[in-house]
């Protein structure tokens, strides 16, 4: 089972490599699934919510933010997660 900071890292690594708004952000991380799952729009919603559009926040804010959401860390916990650290 994967912990939620391996988990972060990766999605930090990969929504930090581009443009950061929705379609940008969803087209980098999908990969990283195994299969399609809902968990992830809402996420990017509630980060570009949380940090808008206009420029990527720092490695360290966002980390903060992926290790703090409840969602995130409700998703990681389930027996069924997987996922792809493809960016370590």
């Amino acid at each position: 089972m994967l912990s939620l900071r391996a988990v972060a890292n990766t999605l930090a690594t990969s929504f930090l490599a581009g443009r950061f708004d929705e379609s940008s952000l969803l087209e980098r991380s999908r990969p990283l699934l195994k299969r399609q799952r809902t968990w992830l729009p809402k996420l990017v919603k509630r980060m570009v919510s949380h940090f808008g559009e206009q420029s990527r926040p720092r490695r360290a804010k966002l980390m903060k933010f992926l290790l703090a959401d409840a969602q995130l860390q409700k998703e990681v916990e389930k027996p069924s997660f997987r996922f792809e650290q493809k960016f370590l």
